[in-house]
């Protein structure tokens, strides 16, 4: 059975002569859990309800806050049980309709000047789903002002024509908005990434008819995009080289791709089956087209280790010449579309490591590009066994954590590892 701690008494409220309540706020919950307990439910913490009785309640709230907060007190169960009756046959929430106000004051009133009603299963069970009701549209009413929000801090941040979509029509939740929105990849402490090539081509015209003197050629890789379609052809494991800023071609050369950014419309959206937050195409997109950069801090594998939440933790790994790994990309608090991407064993979009104008062979970006044809409004995903290669632990590292995988696919393994 779970023990929950007290972190404090705020509040309190008396039903009867000889029934009062108390305002209590759990420790490691957020504000929102707080619930209003009996003084029978809180034996294990007489030093907190102390520090209260001695301070006073609030004398900032009143009565009839006090018993409105006390009638919408709620489970989690409560909650997902009246949006279970909200959603349509595909799963998505129906308009929450508001309660009428008036009829909200006047049944707050009338528990508050005649307590005996608390001990009516009828009355309290009436007044319970109103106020319940009236604080889940008020809930909806700010989670959508937060998408809102955070929709229009995600695109500001993007330097490209590509318009994001947030939308959670599931569940009350809002986005992280102590999520950081980045167009690129950003350098830590001890990360130097040096922005100056020393290879460059000097194809003055189609880059794709001097493939044997662009980029590519000149690191020893194949040429990466098809000259027909413009989307990728090489095979998984395999390097791209794409032209930098000294190269002789211009912004329109068919090897500059990855850099350009993010060119297609994704709809950040809020799962059905407890993934969290995923990404989806609201168009079709062909096999080997760019989607998007996996960017993030870029860390040294030390300051890696000491980052208490290693789930966005992807290696820059490629290098297979060195032994261990130098930096790792780290999506958590700073990051881009790819940070709701979430794992498949049998995933639409290949990992690829991409080389543009810094040319460290540990300094590489990490570019998801589709791996077969993907379908209008198909989620995107990609293999989350990337981020736990093994060069990435160490005698240091504690142990991987093994989840239970929900991709649903055909292969589905069950589960899958992180840091």
């Amino acid at each position: 059975m779970t023990e929950y701690e007290v972190e404090s008494v705020l509040d309190s409220l008396e039903l009867t002569s000889d029934m009062t309540v108390y305002l209590v706020k759990w420790k490691n919950y957020d504000p929102e859990y707080n619930t209003w307990e009996p003084i029978e439910n809180l034996g294990n913490c007489a030093k907190k309800l102390a520090e209260f009785l001695k301070a006073g309640p609030d004398q900032e709230r009143t009565d009839f806050e006090k018993m409105k907060s006390f009638l919408s007190q709620h489970t989690e169960e409560e909650v997902e049980s009246v949006l279970a009756k909200l959603r349509n046959k595909k799963g998505e929430l129906t308009t929450l309709i508001e309660p009428n106000a008036d009829e909200v004051h006047r049944t707050v009133s009338r528990f508050l000047f005649n307590r005996k009603l608390l001990s009516s299963a009828k009355d309290f069970a009436y007044a319970h789903m109103l106020l319940l009701t009236h604080f889940l549209h008020g809930k909806r009413k700010q989670q959508l002002a937060n998408i809102r929000e955070a929709e229009e801090r995600y695109n500001a941040a993007c330097e490209t024509a590509a318009r994001l979509t947030l939308e959670n029509n599931f569940d009350l939740e809002s986005p992280p908005m102590d999520f950081t929105y980045i167009p690129s990849s950003v350098p830590r402490d001890g990360v130097v990434v040096t922005d100056d090539p020393v290879i460059w081509c000097e194809c003055r015209g189609n880059c794709v008819s001097n493939r044997d003197a662009c980029c590519s050629d000149l690191n020893d890789a194949d040429f990466a995009y098809s000259r027909r379609t413009k989307r990728l052809k090489l095979e998984k494991g395999t390097p791209i080289y794409e032209c930098n800023k000294k190269c002789a071609c211009d912004e329109t050369c068919l090897n500059r791709v990855v850099q350009k950014g993010i060119t297609l419309p994704l709809t950040i959206f809020k799962t059905k089956n407890n993934r969290g937050w995923g990404v989806r195409t609201p168009d079709k997109i062909k096999a080997g087209t760019f989607v998007c950069e996996y960017v993030g801090e870029i860390l040294t594998h030390e300051n890696a280790l000491q980052r208490t939440n290693q789930t966005y933790c992807f290696n820059l790994d490629f290098n297979q010449d060195s032994n261990s790994v130098a930096f790792v990309l780290d999506a958590a608090r700073y990051g881009n579309v790819s940070h709701f991407i979430n794992h498949s064993c049998d995933p639409n979009l290949e990992v690829y490591a991409v080389y543009i104008n810094n040319l460290n062979p540990d300094l590489h970006h990490v570019a998801l590009f589709a791996k077969r044809d993907i379908n209008k409004n198909e989620e995107l995903s990609f293999c989350y066994l990337d981020l736990t290669k093994a060069k990435f632990t160490s005698s240091k590292r504690k142990k991987l954590v093994r989840n239970e995988c929900r991709c649903g696919s055909s292969n589905c393994l069950g589960y899958y590892y992180l840091n």
